[in-house]
């Protein structure tokens, strides 16, 4: 797996925090246009932000099933 520097987060979080507030948007004007379908699908993504930033966080650290792997040789 490719090791990101440590200066990728803040460009990579200035992204992350534009693409939720167009999630948040497109919600909001899925609900007005009466898109109850469209507007679940949003509000969901809106939801699960924290988590895809916490996953986003751990790009490149190594797991501990691969410092095992190198721990037994």
């Amino acid at each position: 797996m490719r090791r990101l520097p440590p200066s990728w987060w803040p460009s990579w979080a200035a992204q992350a925090e534009t693409a939720r507030e167009l999630a948040y948007r497109l919600y909001t004007l899925c609900e007005r246009k009466k898109r109850a379908a469209e507007a679940l699908s949003y509000n969901a993504l809106v939801q699960s932000w924290p988590e895809i930033v916490r996953l986003g966080r751990e790009v490149g650290k190594p797991r501990e099933t691969q410092r095992q792997m190198f721990e037994q040789e």
